[in-house]
């Protein structure tokens, strides 16, 4: 049975991942690509949050985050094509309440940041099935590491402090089809 989360290291080459970062960066300063945020989601998911800027990722950028999840094992061969790859930059005061992707069979979210406080909030929080409500697991962002949910488990990101040096930056992958 495959487990509800997963957590890899190392899920990109670290110099594509710091690319990745060093675009969004740039690209959130000198574009228009985050052309979205959160205030487009459900108001039961933005609640009182500050914006997460959001943009999609070109069919070749995708292509090649994709090709290197799978080459790791993070995604499978079946349907990793089916993966929407988006990139969201969390500002401060931003965060997710609770709740468990109920759209999606499998959510993966990548941290870009090279550096992340534990004291600046966006931790992933979260409790499976099995597990009592009051037990709630974290995970700091880390760079280059992923963690995946494969079973809709609920899960939550602690608000982005005022002091946070930069940005929270992920890639965020949701697919409605298949098992991955």
């Amino acid at each position: 049975m495959e487990e509800d989360i997963v957590f890899y290291d190392n899920v990109l080459k670290e110099s594509f991942c710091k690319y990745l970062l060093q675009d969004s960066l740039q690209k959130l300063s000198s574009s228009r690509e985050f052309s979205r945020s959160n205030f487009h989601w459900q108001s039961e998911i933005v609640r009182m949050s500050a914006p997460v800027l959001v943009r999609d990722y070109d069919t070749k950028m995708s292509a090649l985050i994709l090709q290197q999840l799978h080459d790791r094992g993070v995604v499978d061969d079946k349907n990793y094509k089916n993966y929407h790859v988006m990139n969201f930059i969390w500002t401060r005061l931003s965060y997710i309440p609770w709740h468990s992707d109920q759209a999606y069979i499998s959510a993966i979210t990548i941290y870009l940041n090279e550096y992340w406080d534990p004291n600046w909030g966006g931790i992933y929080l979260y409790r499976t099935r099995e597990e009592a409500r009051q037990n709630i697991k974290g995970y700091l962002p880390k760079f280059n590491t992923a963690v995946k949910n494969n079973n809709r488990v609920s899960h939550s990101i602690t608000m982005i402090s005022m002091d946070a040096a930069s940005p929270r930056v992920t890639i965020q992958l949701f697919t409605k089809t298949g098992s991955n």
